[in-house]
């Protein structure tokens, strides 16, 4: 999902979401779609706990660019929800 934001800097707009609410979304010019956001549903931290462990074995094995994308998502997502307490 990409709602719009109004008239707005869709980047600045994201880091205030983030530091006034602490609602974590992706701003829309990243993905070529400039004043809007990117929303992103998730499991309960309790498989993005299990996904963390997986993938840190899967690592071991393979490194490509797009794993390592991954594990610092999925990293960020558990600390902030730890932060927000999520």
């Amino acid at each position: 999902m990409f709602p719009k934001i109004e008239n707005k800097d869709d980047k600045e707009w994201v880091i205030n979401l983030l530091r006034q609410k602490g609602v974590l979304v992706v701003y829309g010019s990243e993905f070529g779609t400039p004043e809007h956001f990117r929303i992103v549903f998730l499991p309960p931290i309790k498989l993005l706990e299990e996904g963390q462990v997986y993938l840190n074995v899967v690592k071991k094995e393979i490194i490509p660019e797009s794993a390592r994308f991954i594990l610092l998502t999925l990293h960020i997502i558990i600390d902030n929800s730890t932060i927000y307490g999520g």
